[in-house]
């Protein structure tokens, strides 16, 4: 442009001095004369050239008008679409591999588009998102998502791109018919625009006409009933209400309307489609468990998934019952559950919004695992020296079952032929015939309701005496205390027989502490240590023989 405007002023000072030399010239010779007829020629090209001039001038006072112009994205942009706007975008967005890691430009708003659209308004969202009072994104490029891409985009890369992108015309058809370009209203640039990189001889169809505002107001995604209808709703939305005048895009003024530059007075869309469900959802049962496992969807909005546990059906919904699982893994084991209770289980996937998929269910039954453990014996009795010449013999056993016992040479048990009572029980008894006095041993065996058996035997060896029983206690005497010190004292006694020694002591006469000396002794001695001076204490001895 600078080289334009330096000609026109080098061709206005070449006239200047040629009209300098026109004056002088006219005084001179009639030998001069050829030579004036000359520079009169020169002059006349000059003229010819200063109006060429003026033309470029013109061209360039218009190209400095458009100067201003660059690429806006205009249309309300959403997945599924495709388009050229759709093209431009992507090629911004392709620009920040962080948003759009991808980088596919192929016109067509998919799936990866729609993600990279939620990034870059949620980095942005001071300026996109809070005005709606949002905080996530929603990949709708809407009127504040537009107006952070015009914000920082950058210019397009030629002048038919640029073209192509309005949806106007395209450089062939231009170049091809000037006429068709002015005809159908557009402004035809025919030595390439600011848009071109660099300038060539391409051009553009600007500002294209509609037939009816009504149809410019479609074309921008605007339904023209809406504006006619609330005006009001259309300035909110930062448009332009054009009234009854009409406006530029409408071929003659009518009584129809546009909201220009805003969204129609539409919000975002609310996004309201869950992910898919999960697949190969299975339920495994174990003893008081269930091990679940899952694929996950694919979706590109995707967050997680919630597991439903419930008992009779299935959960209707995420609040149907209890919540086990909410995560992103593909597997959980439930635990701390109930044998032979029935489980259902529902998994719902869902987005950032959250939208929640309706689920799929799978049940299963906790069971015990087989028993192969045979029973415990346990308190085998009666055992050491006895009077009872009908002793009996009886036992424990840590699970219901059927035991048996033999004398003098352990059997396997189904050789042993006596047999307690309390079959199907823990407690096992049997008294046996009268006995003489001696020593004998019994061998017991048990099975559960299982069928395992012990493959051992438990044992016991008990002597029957008919000496009488001594039930009278040891005769206390003599009791002393001794050793007196502030913290200590000893305590001492005897007794008729041999005998343990034992002190019972404490601050009042519930005692609560005791303390113990030597067995099988007549003479006995307890030192109490550890006590508080000028406290009172009280005691009690005791002997067992």
């Amino acid at each position: 442009m600078k080289a334009k405007f330096l000609v026109f002023f080098i061709g206005l000072s070449l006239l200047v001095s040629f009209n300098f030399a026109q004056a002088q010239i006219t005084t001179t010779t009639p030998d001069l004369e050829a030579l004036v007829q000359a520079l009169h020629q020169q002059i006349e090209d000059l003229k010819e050239r200063i109006l060429q001039l003026q033309e470029q001038l013109k061209e360039i006072t218009t190209e400095l008008k458009e100067v201003e112009k660059v690429f806006k994205f205009t249309q309300n942009l959403r997945k599924g679409l495709k388009s050229k706007e759709v093209e431009r975008l992507q090629e911004f967005l392709s620009k920040y591999p962080e948003i759009y890691p991808e980088g596919l430009v192929t016109g067509y708003f998919g799936p990866l588009t729609e993600k990279a659209v939620k990034k870059f308004q949620e980095k942005h969202s001071d300026d996109v998102l809070k005005p709606y009072g949002l905080n996530k994104g929603t990949g709708f490029v809407g009127k504040t998502t537009r107006a952070k891409l015009n914000a920082l985009f950058q210019g397009t890369a030629l002048c038919a791109d640029y073209c192509k992108s309005l949806g106007y015309y395209e450089d062939g058809e231009c170049s091809q018919n000037q006429n068709k370009c002015t005809r159908d209203g557009g402004i035809y640039e025919s030595g390439g625009d600011e848009h071109c990189l660099p300038p060539n001889n391409t051009c553009c169809c600007f500002e294209e006409k509609f037939e009816s505002c009504s149809d410019y107001c479609q074309s921008l995604d605007y339904e023209n009933g809406e504006c006619k209808q609330n005006e009001n709703k259309c300035n909110q939305a930062g448009g332009i209400y054009e009234g009854a005048v009409g406006d530029r895009y409408c071929s003659s003024p009518t009584q129809l309307c546009c909201c220009l530059g805003g969204d129609g007075g539409e919000e975002p869309p609310a996004d309201t489609t869950a992910p898919f469900d999960v697949t190969d959802f299975t339920a495994t049962a174990g003893s008081t468990l269930v091990t679940l496992s899952w694929v996950n969807p694919t979706d590109d909005d995707f967050a997680g998934v919630k597991i439903i546990r419930k008992t009779g059906n299935y959960p209707a919904d995420v609040t149907d019952g209890t919540q086990i699982y909410n995560g992103t893994g593909t597997n959980y084991t439930d635990i701390s559950l109930t044998n032979g209770t029935t489980y259902y289980y529902k998994a719902f996937t869902y987005d950032e919004v959250p939208n929640y998929s309706s689920g799929v269910g799978v049940n299963a039954t906790p069971f015990a695992p087989p028993d192969t453990t045979p029973p415990v014996i346990s308190n085998f009795q009666p055992s050491g020296t006895i009077t009872d010449l009908t002793p009996t013999l009886s036992l424990n056993t840590d699970e219901n079952a059927t035991c048996r016992y033999v004398s003098a040479v352990d059997q396997s048990f189904d050789a042993m032929l006596g047999t307690f009572s309390g079959a199907g029980a823990t407690y096992h008894h049997v008294t046996l015939g009268t006995m003489a006095a001696g020593t004998y041993t019994y061998y017991a065996r048990c099975q559960d309701t299982a069928g395992n058996k012990n493959t051992v035997s438990a044992s016991i060896t008990f002597t029957i005496t008919t000496e009488t029983a001594d039930t009278t206690a040891p005769i206390i005497s003599n009791i002393q205390v001794s050793n007196i010190t502030e913290t200590s004292i000893t305590i001492t006694w005897q007794t008729d027989e041999e005998s343990d020694s034992v002190v019972d002591y404490g601050l009042t006469t519930s005692y609560g502490s005791t303390a113990s000396g030597e067995t099988a002794v007549t003479f006995h001695e307890v030192n109490l240590s550890n006590l508080t001076d000028g406290t009172t204490y009280h005691y009690q001895v005791k002997s067992t023989d």
